[in-house]
């Protein structure tokens, strides 16, 4: 197997971002008077962007729809802001520096384009990739593969050529089903389910080590 192209998830990977969204959406329902427990938000923690609106709009009640809990949330949460710098991952930009003379990097997040793009400037790590592909313009998002397959045919390689890095349940399982070699960030905050990962590794730097012996 020669490793050609590495893919990269952006929220739980490249930056720690998950905890910083499960506080925010902790803070929309506390403004509202409804109780929901982080338990029960951490259910969102690398899920779809159907999938996050569908369950605050089940937790809100009142007949209301997902898109119009959405809108309510992002309103109501104007003045809660953040930085993507904040929530960088250690090692990631002296991974990506070493790795970008030898292999294609990509991005395939669940994310929309507006975000990747804040992260990407935030963190200034924009300039290593050579593509990113938001889940936003598929039908179906992880754990169908899709996103996946287009990464790589658009970078011109094939899914044995390779390999992808997640933490979620939902993104290790589209990036196998896609026929890629899989890293897992290990995470034991959001009870993932990591175990159809090829390797689970601690930190960016034993990813590192790890791709290079692929």
């Amino acid at each position: 197997m020669k490793i050609k192209t590495v893919i990269f998830d952006m929220d739980g990977v490249l930056v720690d971002s998950e905890p910083f969204f499960r506080n925010k959406v902790f803070e929309f329902y506390r403004r509202q008077g409804i109780d929901v427990s982080l338990k029960e938000i951490n259910q969102l923690a690398g899920s779809s962007h159907q999938f996050t609106f569908s369950k605050m709009a089940e937790w809100y009640g009142k007949g209301i729809t997902s898109k119009q809990i959405e809108s309510l949330y992002h309103d109501t949460m104007q003045d809660v802001t953040y930085s993507y710098s904040d929530m960088l991952n250690p090692y990631i930009r002296y991974i990506l520096k070493k790795l970008k003379p030898d292999y294609k990097l990509a991005i395939a997040s669940s994310s929309s384009m507006e975000l990747i793009s804040k992260c990407l400037k935030e963190c200034s790590i924009d300039s290593y990739f050579d593509l990113v592909v938001t889940g936003r313009d598929f039908k179906e998002s992880k754990p169908n593969p899709e996103i996946y397959l287009y990464t790589a045919k658009q970078l011109g390689v094939s899914s044995d050529e390779c390999v992808v890095l997640e933490d979620s349940t939902i993104g290790i399982t589209a990036a196998k089903r896609a026929g890629m070699y899989t890293l897992a960030h290990r995470d034991l905050r959001f009870n993932f389910d990591q175990t159809l990962a090829d390797h689970i590794f601690d930190d960016f730097l034993e990813a590192y080590v790890y791709i290079q012996n692929l």
